[in-house]
């Protein structure tokens, strides 16, 4: 297949000038793939720089077809801190071998690679800068404005604007599902995975969404509880400040007041402004809101290490949608956000996994998903797979929420700062609570989200966090399922009330005969600690409480690792 690529064509009609000549070559009017940079203007104003208007840049991706054809659309939008996957990207990087996900640790660099592979397999596809980002990458000044966090009134005007485009262009032979409606999909994670959750929630025209390894709602995951995960915090804005990007003023201060405030709670560390842009911009605005939501087929992709976007995200996501009424799936894996960038060290983040559940690679259930609801070829995808480890996944028929024959009675307990994991092993100085009787067998997982109530009580001079996570002890030695805990507050009124039920960090876990599952009980915990490790030294609370534990039996699915 032969790539060409010409420079910008501004707003308006396509001229693509790859498929001009195309009668040329010997391929009997076969029209060659080609790539285009464009401009597209979204009616979303640039505060920035005071205009109506914003200019979006893109590059248009147009498969080999005949003449008469008509093919499909994906959008791809990328991560925060990153930019469009454009032509030299494509030169860059080797179109055959891609990303191994069995292996490699990055799935954001896989689902980037994979616009290549979607262009290969007859799709066009559409990859973008989102606002303030792109500057200066690919001889370009990127999509104007600064970053608003995926605001309905910005980026996500931006993504609506890039449809109505793409379907008003008759250069692009899309299949159309109506007017003005062409048959689109999208792809991209974290920040590019927000972007379809969002719109999605104000436009019916996707017709098949894979987002991967986002939120549902950005307050609690930044701020679970109302508290400030510090670590990441200072990550985002080093990642943002270090790609050249620009911030709204709105998010420039959230990323100040999040990171670099001494305090950790969200609500009192940070102006209302921030607050906003942290409570309002998720797909749980709509939902608390009770605003319905249209019916899509969502493939949803969330890793079990990830420490910004956990699986809980996943299952509410997961939940919204399913109530809508599209053909939802859920899939787990090993891979997602990382915070060894930036830490390292005792009680830093581990390493990744795999960006698989089992036997099934989820950049190949992502492009399954694409050719079934876009091009109606058959689909051989569960409809929820949680991943246990690096081999392995569970696949279950619902999510379980804790079981009632699997529950942690947890009696009250003090809890000081010196319980923290910044040490040689996560679970040494925490706080161990096991289930009554170990695990029989070897038939049963721990997979899906644990639910507690909890009465937590402040036991210093300041207000008193508990930082709870799933624990396994296993033949002498104890371990943290998956590097998740979850803050819990005193002030909190949930804590002090029975009938109130407090959800933790979703797991996946294959157990084993002889293990005594339970939790963890931490009072500091490096994920919200600032770089000083400093900011919760004297904290102090007392804890009590019950938590149902998701163990259940399941179906495994295997992945054959070579010798």
């Amino acid at each position: 297949m032969t790539k060409s690529l010409a420079g910008f064509a501004v707003v308006g009609s396509l001229i693509l000038g790859a498929c001009s000549d195309s009668n040329t070559n010997n391929r009997s009017n076969i029209i060659e793939a080609s790539s285009l940079d464009v401009m597209i203007e979204s009616p979303a104003p640039n505060v920035a720089d005071g205009t109506d208007t914003t200019l979006v840049t893109a590059t248009l991706y147009i498969p080999e077809h005949a003449p008469g054809d008509r093919y499909p659309l994906v959008l791809h939008g990328h991560g925060w801190g990153g930019d469009r996957y454009s032509q030299s990207d494509v030169d860059a990087n080797d179109p055959v071998a891609g990303v191994d996900l069995s292996n490699s640790p990055n799935i954001f660099t896989a689902i980037d690679r994979n616009v290549e592979a979607l262009w290969n397999a007859g799709y066009a596809v559409i990859s973008f800068d989102q606002r303030g980002f792109g500057r200066g990458d690919d001889g370009d000044d990127g999509t104007g404005d600064g970053a608003h966090v995926m605001d309905p009134l910005f980026e996500i005007v931006d993504v609506q604007a890039i449809i109505d485009w793409a379907a008003a262009n008759e250069d692009l032979s899309l299949i159309m599902d109506g007017p003005g409606d062409p048959r689109v999909g999208a792809i991209g994670g974290s920040y590019g995975g927000a972007y379809q959750n969002l719109t999605a929630a104000v436009d019916d025209r996707l017709d098949a969404l894979v987002p991967t390894a986002t939120w549902f709602s950005l307050a609690q995951s930044l701020g679970p509880n109302n508290v400030i995960k510090k670590g990441y915090a200072t990550g985002l804005c080093l990642l943002a400040t270090t790609d050249g990007a620009q911030l709204a003023s709105e998010t420039e201060a959230s990323c100040q007041e999040g990171a670099f405030n001494q305090t950790s709670k969200l609500q009192e560390d940070l102006s209302e402004t921030s607050q906003q842009v942290f409570l309002t911009h998720g797909l749980n605005a709509y939902v608390e809101a009770g605003t319905p939501l249209p019916a899509h087929d969502v493939l949803l992709l969330q890793g079990n290490r990830d420490i910004l976007f956990d699986l809980t995200q996943a299952i509410a996501l997961y939940d919204a949608w399913s109530a809508a009424g599209g053909d939802v799936r859920f899939i787990s894996h090993e891979n997602g956000h990382s915070l060894t960038q930036t830490r390292n060290g005792p009680g830093s983040q581990g390493p990744l996994g795999p960006g698989t559940c089992g036997d099934i690679d989820v950049i190949a259930a992502m492009n399954a998903w694409l050719d079934h609801k876009l091009r109606g070829a058959a689909l051989d995808l569960p409809e929820i797979c949680i991943s246990l480890d690096d081999t392995s996944g569970a696949l279950v028929q619902t999510i379980s929420r804790g079981e009632a024959a699997y529950t942690v009675e947890l009696p009250e307990t003090a809890v000081l700062a010196t319980q923290h994991n910044n040490s040689l092993s996560e679970a040494d100085e925490a706080i161990f609570v096991g289930l009554t009787d170990p695990i029989v067998g070897d038939n049963l997982v721990l997979a899906g989200q644990p639910n507690g109530q909890f009465t937590v009580t402040d036991a210093g001079l300041e207000e008193g966090v508990v930082f709870i996570g799933v624990g396994i002890e296993r033949d002498g030695s104890r371990f943290l399922v998956d590097q998740q805990v979850t803050p819990l507050r005193s002030s909190d009124v949930r804590s002090g009330d029975a009938t109130a039920t407090i959800p933790l960090a979703g797991v996946g876990e294959r157990l084993q005969d002889g293990d005594v599952v339970g939790l963890l009980v931490y009072g500091q915990f490096d994920q919200f600690e600032n770089e000083t490790r400093t900011n919760w030294n004297g904290n102090a609370a007392n804890v009590s409480g019950q938590v149902a534990l998701p163990i259940v039996e399941a179906v495994i699915s295997e992945r054959v690792t070579p010798e």
